[in-house]
């Protein structure tokens, strides 16, 4: 009798459970995973009559409590009818103005669903919506049901009838609910309202999950694909079919993982863990399929394996191998390189694929080297953020505040990633700045002298400064939240501000849950930085094009968010004048071979581009001016301008330190001397020269809100990036005469 395919192959019946399994939560459970339930909130009972003797009953209701931001399952119902059509009656509102969702009455007898959001208003100004009624009938009682599902998913009602039934993609604001007005409440219904219900379900989002579910999805068909593929081709006897060893699995999965894991060990210190999860998600599905494949083609899993790990490392290493030439003085080009490695590479394949040899033996060795390659790496990783809980951030000051009161200015927070202060650039860069210094001063910007960062990477400076602490000098765990979930963005919530952030390379963070709008530029340096060490290094340029994008794209869209309404907090994060030195002096592409080129000093240290450096911040000094004069120009009030740099990037393209030593102090001069500039509306009051990011928002929540935060004393404090939570306190070194 012959046997079935799943009952010869337990590894494929196993698979095949899971894919199942996989299947099932992906497509109908997938809610479970990407929302949690937070709240439900419910208004029934709500009335209206524009012509009745109750004087309560004709005001129009406000729904006090009823503000809603980000995904909700939300119905609304109620019965209306007309007296009369205006020019532009309002049946309700869920925000003011055209921000929200609103029925509208036109003459001669129509009725629109109208929507917009601050979201779309960053790229569109013009209204959506949609006919629902073109046949009002006046005295007459319509029943309207409208129902909008987290999943973006919009459907409306009319008399029983469904006249809109479609997905949508923008947020729709929940914020001023009113029932009988609409339009900022300058538009009141003629007629009556009767039952008017709204609830909704306030959820948070897990936008990791929701962000990869598409993509897992598509791996689960792929494997359902390939399973039924074998099945098929089995029953036709084209293949045979054989037990497949897990072992030879183990050792193409690792290898893969490797180059990935091993990239992020070394950057710790500049990326964060979600950075590998896209790589590592789209690769190791792959590296199992195609393992799959051959082995069923092959009847040799071990052999199969071992072609996989040739490719990988033929894939993974290639990058590295033209840098190695590259720096060793072999010039080729870098097409005619990766042909010589394709071609090796295939007669590499050839005698596997004809040897006779038994690669099941090999399988222990290389699942024990590829094992310990990934324990090295892990323990690294490990080490980093075990360091990086026992020295963590607390909030000592909790800071609670009314959200009544007077609304201060908006707040715009703009980090110019890697951008020094003048003395700085005219020390070490032979640059004067003194133009775009003198422009700012004009502006009524305070430029301060002598401002240097706390701390001497991104990852520590940003931190502190939006934490208004130093991070040195912490018990509790540290994550994201941290930097996401700051106290800054906390108190001015509370305060009644929208958190609004803008990070042109997804830098420290990849997304920012607790933000009421996470603008987008869609670029992660930690991928480019990636297919830079693969065969694909050759597209070199094709990955600046994008990081340039994102850099033109922050250019653009920081300047419209002053039309999101409402007092707002902005964080913005620009990866310029920062490396990799993309613009010239008037926004031209840079050449890569003039980028690559090293430059030593008279000691012979390779050092930092100087020339391409000034040339990068002359062409942001452009683009940051035309961003100032559009905030001005555009906000109702004057707001709050912070323009300020992390840190400056070193000097040396060396490690700073030996021997675990401090670097030289030109080393450090250079790397935490800062530009730092405000914009405060009534005066520059509290400001002084050499203030540090730590005590920029204390000085500005006491004088505009109130807070009474003492101001810390300024200090540096120096550590190095495979250590960054060892910190020595360089103060006194970096005190100008």
């Amino acid at each position: 009798m012959k046997k079935s395919f799943f009952s010869n192959n337990v590894f494929m019946w196993w698979l095949f459970v899971f894919l199942c399994v996989a299947l099932i939560l992906v497509t109908i459970k997938a809610d479970i995973f990407c929302f949690k339930a937070e709240k439900k909130i419910k208004f029934s009972g709500i009335n209206y009559d524009s012509c009745s003797a109750n004087k309560t009953l004709r005001m129009y209701k406000e729904l006090k409590g009823a503000s809603a931001s980000g995904p909700v399952d939300i119905s609304i119902s109620f019965k209306m009818k007309i007296y009369s059509i205006g020019e532009s009656n309002n049946v309700f509102q869920t925000a003011p103005g055209n921000v929200g969702l609103r029925l509208e009455l036109t003459k001669p007898s129509t009725a629109a669903l109208v929507w917009t959001c601050s979201q779309d208003c960053l790229s569109d100004d013009g209204l959506k919506g949609s006919v629902i009624s073109k046949t009002l009938e006046l005295n007459k009682w319509y029943t309207v049901s409208i129902i909008l599902k987290k999943s973006k998913h919009l459907k409306v009602l009319f008399d029983n009838q469904v006249v809109y039934n479609n997905d949508y993609q923008f947020l729709i604001e929940f914020s001023d609910i009113a029932v009988g007005t609409g339009f900022s409440k300058t538009r009141d219904f003629d007629g009556a309202i009767k039952d008017f219900i709204i609830q909704y379900n306030i959820y948070t989002e897990n936008k990791d999950i929701i962000r990869f579910l598409p993509l897992f999805r598509v791996f689960v068909f792929l494997g359902a694909g390939v399973l039924i593929l074998f099945w098929i081709l089995q029953q036709r006897n084209k293949i045979s079919t054989l037990r497949f060893k897990w072992q030879d699995f183990l050792h193409p999965v690792f290898i893969g993982a490797f180059p990935i894991l091993f990239l992020f060990s070394v950057n710790l210190n500049e990326v964060l863990l979600f950075d590998i999860m896209f790589p590592l998600n789209v690769l190791l599905p792959i590296i199992v399929v195609f393992v799959l494949l051959c082995s069923f083609l092959l009847r040799d899993s071990g052999k199969a394996a071992v072609i996989a790990d040739i490719l990988i490392i033929m894939f993974f290493s290639t990058g590295r191998l033209f840098e190695i030439f590259t720096k060793a003085g072999i010039r080729i080009a870098p097409i005619d390189f990766c042909c010589g490695i394709i071609i090796g590479t295939v007669f590499l394949l050839r005698w596997v694929f004809l040897s006779k040899e038994d690669f099941t033996k090999v399988t222990p060795f290389l699942n024990i080297f590829s094992s310990i390659l990934i324990i090295i790496t892990f323990s690294i990783i490990g080490s980093y953020y075990v360091k990086k809980n026992i020295l963590q951030l607390r909030i000592k000051e909790e800071i609670i505040v009314s959200s009544s009161g007077v609304i201060g200015p908006d707040i715009y927070y703009i980090i110019l990633d890697g951008y020094g202060s003048s003395a700085i650039l005219r020390e070490f860069y032979s640059y004067d700045n003194s133009e775009f210094e003198s422009y700012l001063a004009n502006k009524n910007f305070f430029v301060t002298l002598k401002s240097t960062s706390n701390y001497q990477s991104t990852q520590l400076s940003i931190p502190s400064s939006l934490n208004m602490k130093y991070i040195n000098d912490s018990n509790n765990i540290l994550t994201e939240d941290i930097l996401n979930n700051n106290s800054v963005a906390q108190f001015l919530k509370r305060k009644g501000y929208k958190f609004i952030t803008l990070n042109s390379n997804k830098v420290l963070v990849s997304r920012n849950i607790f933000a009421d709008l996470d603008i987008d530029c869609s670029f992660r340096p930690f991928l480019t930085l990636l297919f830079k060490t693969t065969i694909l290094f050759c597209l070199e340029e094709k990955f600046d094009d994008l990081h340039r994008n994102a850099i033109l794209d922050f250019f653009i869209k920081l300047p419209e968010i002053t039309k999101v309404p409402g007092p707002k907090f902005i964080y913005a994060h620009l990866l310029c004048p920062h490396p990799p030195y993309l613009f010239g002096l008037n926004g031209e592409h840079v050449d890569i071979a003039m980028r690559k080129k090293i430059i030593s000093n008279d000691a012979g240290l390779p050092i930092d581009n100087k020339n391409l450096y000034v040339d990068q911040l002359r062409y942001v000094n452009k683009r940051i001016r035309s961003v100032i004069e559009k905030i001005l120009a555009l906000s109702e009030r004057d707001p709050i301008i912070i323009l300020q740099g992390d840190h400056r990037p070193r000097l040396y393209l060396i490690a700073d330190t030996a021997n675990g030593l401090l670097p030289r102090l030109d080393c450090l001069r250079s790397r935490f001397g800062i530009f730092n500039a405000y914009y405060l509306p009534g005066g520059n009051s509290g400001l002084y020269s050499s203030i540090t990011p730590v005590n920029s928002f204390r000085l500005i929540l006491n004088r505009y809100f109130q807070a009474g935060l003492p101001m810390l004393t300024d200090k540096n404090y120096y550590s190095t990036d495979p250590d960054p939570y060892s910190f020595t306190d360089v103060t006194d070194m970096l005190k100008y005469e």
